[in-house]
């Protein structure tokens, strides 16, 4: 394997790595940081 083929190989596998963590990381952030719309939902009407 040549040494281009090879450094294409760990730009890909880093950016699909970089996509695998930053999307469940954004999520859990936003849920972690989010404000409640409804803080006691039990006292909302119907």
């Amino acid at each position: 394997m040549s040494k281009r083929s090879e450094t294409w190989l760990v730009v890909i596998v880093v950016v699909v790595v970089m996509l695998l963590v930053a999307i469940p990381g954004m999520r859990t952030y936003m849920r972690a940081t989010a404000t409640h719309i409804h803080p006691n939902p039990q006292n909302m009407p119907s």
